[in-house]
């Protein structure tokens, strides 16, 4: 009687062993699918805010160039010009505070800094020494030199805006690659409590010193000397 007992028993923790795997699959299935989401809902709201941001620093710089090209013409065309100049600046200023916002959030903080004590600030310079054209344009002729250093300075901006786009773009895809293929995590005392239990266990008997690594081909393959370093 009790050896046919035992089979029952055993058949009952296998199938409590089975439902508690079962759970703990299915939990980990989730907080898995959990991060993936969270971490492309911030990627498509990253992608978003340096769209927003190039697209309108572009817009604002293509529109200033404009109008400092056509300082000295006389066409009924510069009303319009300016017209769209002026609006640029107020789409870019009633974005900015957000934008500054977005950065810190799904970027870092280093983009927000580079944008306000760096890109700002030569907006705002570069908009008062326009104004200042334009207004100078309606009593006597702009100066040649005065369109030639706003078109330098406007030149240097948008180099600025590119790098920045550029710097932005580069850590969109790090994020994705980390969001999809994961980080990279160097095995080090200051991240032992990233790593679990099991893998601090089996790195008690790894070797202290590193192997160099070996290259040969299949054929002339013979054993490698592990070398110390």
């Amino acid at each position: 009687m009790v050896i046919a007992i035992v089979p029952l028993l055993v058949t009952g923790l296998l199938a409590v062993l089975g439902n508690w795997l079962i759970q703990r699959w299915q939990q980990r299935n989730w907080i898995t699918q959990h991060t993936l989401e969270k971490a492309e809902k911030e990627l498509g709201e990253l992608r978003k805010s340096i769209d927003e941001l190039l697209r309108l620093a572009s817009a604002r710089v293509y529109r200033m160039q404009r109008v400092v090209k056509n300082l000295r013409s006389t066409s009924e065309a510069f009303a319009t010009i300016k017209q769209e100049y002026d609006q640029a600046v107020v789409n870019w200023n009633d974005r900015l505070n957000t934008i500054y916002i977005d950065l810190r959030l799904y970027a870092d903080y280093h983009y927000t800094d580079r944008l306000y004590q760096s890109i700002q600030p030569q907006f705002v310079e570069i908009s008062e020494a326009l104004d200042k054209a334009i207004k100078q344009r309606s009593a006597t002729p702009v100066n040649n030199s005065v369109i030639v250093d706003l078109e330098r300075r406007l030149n240097a901006l948008s180099g600025a805006i590119f790098d920045i786009g550029k710097d932005l773009l580069r850590l969109l895809r790090k994020k994705q690659s980390e969001a999809y293929e994961g980080a990279l995590i160097i095995f080090s005392l200051t991240t032992l409590e990233l790593f679990p239990r099991w893998y601090l266990f089996k790195a008690l008997f790894q070797p202290l010193y590193p192997r160099a690594a070996v290259s040969s081909a299949a054929l002339n393959f013979t054993r490698p000397i592990i070398r110390r370093t």
